[in-house]
């Protein structure tokens, strides 16, 4: 019974046996595959690395013979390579697939055409191989080159792209329009689509390829040729174009424009471009010469003229539709920008600009009447935007209108969307006032100085220091103590006030401030106070004007004691410099040695308008006295304003004026009687 048991647990071992070798061996067979497959991925990393260097060998070679072995006469050798590459086996030019435009894989122009080769290197057991094919295509102008290589290594293959764009150089032959009398006659205006060059009397031959216009495959289009000469001779021209692009202007792409008799005759014929002919920049050539067509775009003629011009042709397309327009803000503040967002739908999938135009017309890319704003570039954003930063000439009482185009790269533009936006000019608003000192002595500045805030970015503005509330324009309506002297934008605003000893002891003010549109804003009130001030009593004449003089004479008699202080009187508008003299018992003689001198001030006059003399005059006359006084300009052209008439005399309780003249200065000739237009101030 017991060995039984021993036999049993004998089994039983060799079977756990078994299964941990088994076990053993499986890790081991998977480690070994792990091993196997990485060994596998790393040589394949190697492969991986030796085709993309191959690859890379096509594009640099390819490169090389582009830039570096270019043909006589041409300007890159992409197509020169299979005459030129002796190891580029199974070298084949053909045309790009899908392309619609005739094949041109010349050596010298090489501007539609595919490339294929391919490669083998190494040596025997380690062999290496590219394959190339590089395209080029006219694309808007420019030539666009793809270059694809492929290398191959131990059945592992890498491929490398590479697309660049380049400017088409096409070189024209030279021409000498005129070998003569180069003056006698020349080309004086050309129109053609969008291009209108004036020109003047420029020689035998003129490069006006800045000068460009966007044509259509299929399309028509008028020229016309204005050739200003001294006589009336027979003037003809002929035109080229490059319709091809292959830089040669052959016969089949000239057109007879047409003959004139006259000085500054014009001639016009429509140009059909070819369906056929290669979209992107080509020549334009107009020649005209005496006596009869031009044949040879590039010869010597004794009289006359050749321009080039630049003209760059596009498929014809469908145009693209606007889905809506939106303008926001509307309305905006002056200064501020407005933006234009115009969603749209090209069927071609082109590029596209927009314009934001002030009238209904477009031609080309350019608005008729001038434009809001335009695209800078093109663009396939949608929807598409521009901006207009309003200006104050865009505020009024209506809106601005516009109408907005879309127009693709190939020059077919949508039809147009109007609408308007508004532009309003915010009145500026006042922040703070501040009058210093506060109290003022007589004689003294008062310095008004303003806050102010306006919503409409970049305007300038004027402060009025206003005696009543209310002002038109820039003018306050009941005058004013100070003004801005001109535009600022400078904040605070300050000016100041000359006080007078003729000012109350407390004087109301009201500010205002004005923009550069007239706008104001509303009144701020405020008062300053004159220390010290006696209220002055007036006895006014009248303002009726009329004729003048420099001076007057007349004659002040005291009813009660007073103390003259100032004078105001009305002078002819202009810089001044006024003088006082005084005579006691009146102006018996005009010049008899006794006139007394008061002073001399510089002032300027103000036609219409009692003006104060700033000087004081401080004199005592008693009751019962009688004192002449002379006010008069000590120069110059400005004359003091009087009254014709008869002597008249103004009264009130405490005084008499009377007996008028006019005088000459100084003491010169009588002019009488003259009626004195002013204020006398007094205590």
């Amino acid at each position: 019974m017991f060995r039984n048991i021993k036999d049993s647990q004998k089994g039983i071992s060799v079977i756990f046996t078994f299964f941990i070798m088994v076990i053993i061996l499986a890790m081991v067979l998977g480690i070994s595959i792990i091993l196997v497959s990485e060994i596998k991925m790393i040589r394949g990393m190697g492969n991986s690395v030796v085709a993309f260097y191959a690859a890379d060998s096509g594009i640099e070679k390819t490169f090389y013979y582009d830039r570096k072995v270019i043909p006589g006469g041409g300007n890159r050798g992409l197509c020169y390579i299979c005459d030129s590459c002796s190891d580029c086996q199974d070298c084949t030019p053909s045309l790009p697939e899908g392309s619609s435009l005739s094949k041109d894989c010349g050596s010298q122009t090489c501007t539609n055409c595919t490339i294929s080769y391919h490669t083998e290197f190494g040596e025997a057991g380690d062999e290496r191989e590219y394959e190339v094919k590089a395209t080029v295509v006219p694309f808007y102008g420019f030539s666009k080159t793809t270059i694809e290589s492929f290398g191959d290594y131990e059945k592992t293959t890498r491929a490398i792209d590479l697309t660049f764009t380049s400017t088409m150089v096409l070189s024209f032959c030279s021409i000498d329009a005129c070998t003569s009398a180069c003056g006698d006659d020349w080309i004086s205006r050309v129109q053609f689509n969008t291009i209108d060059k004036n020109s003047g009397q420029d020689g035998p031959y003129s490069d006006f390829t800045s000068e460009s216009t966007t044509v259509l495959q299929g399309g028509s289009y008028d020229l016309t040729i204005t050739i200003s000469q001294g006589d009336s001779w027979e003037q003809c021209a002929t035109v080229w174009i490059d319709f091809d692009q292959n830089g040669i202007f052959e016969s089949n792409e000239s057109t007879e424009v047409g003959c004139i008799y006259s000085d500054g005759g014009s001639m016009t014929k429509s140009i059909l471009i070819p369906e056929t002919a290669k979209s992107g920049s080509t020549r334009m050539r107009v020649i005209e010469i005496y006596n009869g067509y031009p044949t040879d775009p590039c010869g010597n003629y004794n009289y006359g003229e050749a321009e080039d011009y630049t003209i760059i042709i596009g498929f014809p397309s469908d145009p693209p539709t606007i889905t809506s327009v939106l303008d926001s803000p509307d309305p905006q503040t002056a200064g501020l920008d407005v933006q234009f967002s115009i969603d749209w739908n090209d069927p071609d999938s082109s590029q596209i600009k927009i314009h934001t135009c002030k009238t209904d017309a477009i031609t080309g890319q350019t608005c008729g009447g001038g434009s809001w704003c335009d695209s800078s570039s093109f663009t396939t954003d949608d929807p598409a935007t521009c901006s207009h930063t309003t200006q104050l000439a865009d505020v009024g009482t209506s809106p601005n209108n516009y109408y907005a185009f879309v127009c693709d790269d190939g020059g077919a533009c949508s039809s147009s969307t109007s609408g308007t936006f508004t532009v309003e000019n915010d009145p500026p608003t006042i922040t703070s006032v501040s009058d210093t000192p506060d109290p003022q002595t007589a004689g003294l500045d008062v310095q008004f100085s303003v806050d102010w805030y306006d919503p409409d970015a970049g305007e300038q503005v004027k402060i009025h220091i206003c005696k009543t509330g209310a002002i038109t324009g820039q003018t306050c309506d009941g005058g004013s103590w100070c003004d801005s002297s001109s535009f600022t934008t400078d904040d605070p605003t300050t000016c100041s006030y000359t006080t007078q000893v003729t000012d109350a002891a407390v004087n109301d003010y009201y500010t205002f401030v004005c923009d550069d549109s007239n706008a104001c804003s509303s009144s701020t009130s405020g008062t300053f106070i004159l220390e010290g001030t006696i209220l002055l009593r007036s006895l006014i004449t009248t303002n009726e004007g009329g004729n003048g003089q420099n001076g007057n004479m007349f004659n002040i008699t005291a009813k009660n004691p007073v103390i003259i202080r100032r004078f105001s009187t009305n002078w002819n508008t202009g810089s001044l410099t006024a003088r006082i003299y005084w005579h006691e018992g009146g102006y018996v003689t005009h010049d008899d040695g006794n006139w007394q001198l008061v002073g001399t001030a510089p002032m300027t006059g103000v036609d219409g308008t009692f003006v104060e003399i700033p000087i004081d005059v401080d004199l005592t006359i008693e009751i019962g006295e009688t004192y002449g006084f002379y006010i008069t300009n000590s120069g110059g052209s400005i004359d003091i304003i009087y009254t014709d008439g008869t002597i008249e005399t103004y009264s009130n309780d405490d005084l008499d004026l009377a007996s008028s003249i006019g005088k000459e200065y100084p003491f010169g000739s009588t002019f009488s009687p003259r009626i004195w237009n002013g204020v006398i101030w007094y205590e």
